[in-house]
């Protein structure tokens, strides 16, 4: 058995408050997992617990261990300056900031928009990415930061919430949590948004989820008033699958409350200011311009890396539809949905040749076909996509004007 990080041990004193007739009657647990003697010297309890609650504390362990990493690392990325010099340093860098991170909201939703319009694309589907994703990393930005703000004393040493992983997940990638999440630049070159997923911290085992105080929206409501309130409304328009308490069982039948679109741009707009103290900045066309142009010289930047990167198929042929497709329509779009929608539109496209139409469905047949044990089973019957058109496909993504590109 693997040592987890818990020992027993620390079990004896809620059992025996719950179970003290039951307790009395045992020997208390021991201080590690493994018995170093025969297994028939363990005790009836120990076995027990072994049988049903090790792997749980296990992973909850694994998890807060996780937690803990995300704190120290954002602790040691922070600049060392005084209290009320670092708070100022960070206000004004979220301000300088905060119009990017409106702007791009709204330039991924009209870019997925114009996807859901055309005949063919599941615009519920479209829907459903661009809340979780582009939504949901706006809603984590405005959350961390008026939590921070709210109480910049502990928001480091203690976090009451924490963000990016679910429990049946986990981020290693120092990287993304080396500084405040909401400092970070709102890219308009984002191809994925990374997985966002909102719930409290706890170190208690055995929390089940029942108190207020364990779930995360009934807790930003109590703790933050009228902003929590607003912050809480913002994440339930987002749909279940991204805050903890969002999906529920009926009758054996696992239900995940629904998104609504529409209403989360809405409420984001009006009650941005209730939020986070500053408001919605709206897309202007010279900002749009802007910002399509920055997206394109950055992503063909991406496409143009030397012969021999570890640029993979699929991120040639979803970079290369991202930026035909802002060619052909001039819009921004992100995720993989957007980009099997995309690929849609441009093979309908009179604009686009032929033989880079053809091109393009080759590659996303042959770079997105299977999946798991399918892909396992796949793997040897399907050739490996010829050298000669992934460099087609990635010359295609770098032309500037694809309807005189020369086949």
């Amino acid at each position: 058995t693997t040592t987890p990080i818990l020992p027993p041990s620390q079990l004896n004193n809620p059992l025996s408050s719950l179970y003290p007739d039951l307790f009395d009657t045992m020997s208390p647990l021991p201080s590690h997992w493994d018995n170093d003697e025969n297994d028939d010297n363990d005790s009836p309890l120990l076995t027990l617990l072994r049988q049903t609650l090790l792997t749980t504390i296990q992973s909850q362990s694994l998890h807060h261990i996780s937690l803990e990493k995300q704190k120290l690392i954002k602790l040691k990325k922070l600049t060392i300056l005084p209290p009320e010099q670092n708070r100022r340093k960070i206000l004004q860098q979220f301000e300088k900031m905060w119009g990017g991170t409106c702007h791009r909201l709204q330039l991924f939703h009209k870019g997925m928009s114009g996807l859901a319009a055309v005949e063919g694309n599941n615009a519920d589907l479209l829907e459903e990415e661009f809340l979780k994703g582009a939504a949901a990393d706006f809603a984590r930005r405005i959350t961390e930061y008026k939590l921070w703000e709210q109480n910049f004393d502990t928001a480091l040493s203690s976090p009451a919430f924490c963000f990016g992983t679910s429990p049946s997940t986990t981020d290693d990638d120092d990287d993304e949590n080396a500084e405040f999440y909401f400092l970070r630049e709102a890219s308009p070159a984002q191809r994925h948004f990374p997985y966002t997923f909102l719930e409290t911290t706890s170190t208690t085992v055995g929390d089940v989820g029942t108190d207020d105080d364990s779930m995360p929206l009934p807790r930003l409501r109590n703790e933050l008033d009228t902003a929590g309130v607003a912050l809480a409304r913002m994440w339930t328009l987002l749909g279940g699958e991204v805050y903890d308490g969002g999906t529920f069982v009926k009758d054996d039948d696992m239900f995940v409350k629904k998104g609504q679109l529409s209403a989360f741009l809405t409420h984001a707009e009006e009650m941005c200011l209730s939020m986070c103290g500053l408001p919605f900045k709206k897309l202007e066309k010279k900002s749009e311009k802007q910002l399509l142009f920055a997206r394109r010289k950055e992503l063909q930047t991406f496409l143009s890396l030397e012969e021999g990167s570890s640029l993979i198929p699929k991120e040639v042929f979803d970079v290369t539809v991202m930026l035909l497709y802002q060619q052909v329509k001039n819009g921004a779009i992100v995720g993989d949905a957007a980009v099997s929608a995309g690929l849609n539109v441009l093979l309908k496209e009179e604009t686009v040749p032929q033989k880079v139409k053809e091109a393009l469905q080759l590659i996303s047949e042959s770079s997105t076909k299977g999946g798991g044990e399918e892909e396992e089973e796949h793997q040897e019957a399907r050739s490996p996509i010829d050298a000669d058109l992934l460099a087609f496909v990635k010359k295609c993504g770098l032309c500037r004007d694809i309807a005189k590109f020369q086949t």
